[in-house]
């Protein structure tokens, strides 16, 4: 026979499970770790005429990158977010040595993918073609099915403002590239899977001066095509080329089929 202390004590425990299963609704669900709020950053050697380079942050003592060289690409380093100076030194050099190059105000916000290329020349008259650091934080978007996302930048320090033909059907679909500017941060889509063929076209009218075939690019990674080395310069040697950079390192360095300086 039930009793009335036993009914509350047996309402008690509904009450109680009750409780307990309405906590397990959809918003208690696992959500899985959070995003890594750590920012991250690498840097691409593009600068022709430059040896092997040790990177250094914050005037520090003991470099974060050591022995970068011409056409590498540095590990991914992750860092707390904040504001950073950037020095380069030749690699090996004395800590407290001049650098040969600061990039103050680096900004690394939470979270944010950043690619720092060195690009120029250290030794130039010309202040248009001088060393400096192109700093870009990655936002790619989606390239859509089968296209690669790819960032193109213009590197080389003694090249003009050059025109994209993509497929090198004589039609420009990156219409002006100026030195040390590069496409949006979206990225251009480029078909990928296949050799694909570039021509670089420059002067007024423009003109093909260069031809590339790129590699077989993988589907929606977000890349950066840049061009470097001397458009003078030698072939095969530290003349003009194409780096194609995935975002885990070096896909390969391209050099021109077919290239004729103009002026």
């Amino acid at each position: 026979m039930t009793t009335p202390r036993d009914l509350t004590a047996l309402l008690a425990l509904v009450a109680l499970a009750s409780l307990g299963l309405a906590g397990c609704g959809e918003d208690d669900a696992p959500t899985g770790p959070a995003p890594d709020p750590r920012p991250t950053l690498r840097v691409i050697h593009a600068a022709p005429e430059v040896s092997l380079v040790d990177i250094y942050l914050d005037k520090g003592d003991r470099p974060v990158v050591t022995a970068l060289d011409h056409g590498a690409v540095s590990d991914v380093l992750s860092l707390a977010p904040g504001t950073y100076s950037l020095e380069i030194r030749g690699h090996g050099a004395d800590p407290a040595s001049p650098p040969v190059h600061t990039q103050d105000g680096l900004v690394l916000a939470p979270g944010a993918a950043t690619t720092a290329v060195a690009a120029g020349l250290l030794q130039s008259a010309d202040p248009l073609a001088r060393f400096r650091v192109l700093v870009f934080e990655e936002d790619f978007a989606d390239p859509g099915p089968g296209q690669a996302a790819v960032r193109l930048v213009h590197a080389a320090p003694d090249a003009p403002a050059v025109a994209l033909d993509v497929g090198d059907d004589g039609s420009a679909e990156v219409p002006q590239l100026a030195r040390f500017a590069a496409t949006g941060p979206g990225g251009v889509p480029l078909p990928a899977g296949e050799p694909l063929p570039i021509g670089v076209l420059a002067g007024q009218p423009p003109a093909r001066v260069a031809v590339f075939t790129m590699p077989p690019l993988p589907p929606g990674d977000g890349l950066f095509v840049i061009a470097t080395g001397l458009f003078a310069g030698e072939p095969q040697g530290d003349g003009f080329s194409l780096l194609v950079v995935e975002p885990d390192g070096v896909l390969g360095r391209v050099w021109p089929e077919d290239r004729r300086v103009r002026g």
